[in-house]
């Protein structure tokens, strides 16, 4: 945000509830690029409902076309925008036990590598960027969801909504 837009932001506020406002509008920004990446979420989760089992014949051919569709942009596009929510949760150094714990997995790096692979250019098609993260990663799926879910309850938490306010 630039100055005149905080400036209106807090425009007819108290002294003490402008303090409050601009002590979280960093805590906003991170919170955009969470709802950015969670609007990925869903959209992946809607193709990946649609998708058919791999069939047993030519599955290679098979796993190559859905990464070059819908679902492997979507998770893609979720898993990247998700690593970028990990670069703003360590920058501003918040806390959350949940999160910390999941960020102590080894699926962290790996996944910022395949963030890396989807939005920087790669010569190969399936660059060891993105099949590390499956062929290394613990549990990668489940722990993309965990961690996911656990950045959502840190900002349920963070900006509850008027009637859940005490």
């Amino acid at each position: 945000m630039d100055p005149e837009e905080i400036e209106e932001l807090v425009r007819g506020y108290t002294p003490a509830q402008k303090k409050a406002i601009l002590e979280k509008v960093p805590l906003w920004t991170l919170h955009r690029y969470f709802m950015w990446s969670n609007l990925l979420r869903v959209k992946f989760d809607l193709v990946a409902q649609e998708m058919p089992p791999l069939p047993e014949v030519d599955r290679e051919s098979e796993v190559i076309a859905r990464f070059a569709g819908e679902f492997g942009m979507f998770m893609s596009y979720f898993y990247g925008s998700l690593y970028v929510v990990v670069e703003g949760w360590r920058e501003m150094k918040l806390s959350d036990p949940t999160v910390e714990a999941l960020l102590k997995s080894p699926n962290v790096d790996l996944l910022r590598k395949y963030r890396n692979g989807v939005f920087h250019y790669q010569k190969t098609y399936l660059d060891k960027k993105f099949h590390r993260l499956w062929g290394e990663g613990v549990d990668v799926v489940n722990w993309v969801r965990e961690l996911d879910d656990a950045f959502s309850e840190f900002f349920v938490r963070q900006f509850p909504l008027p009637d859940e306010e005490q």
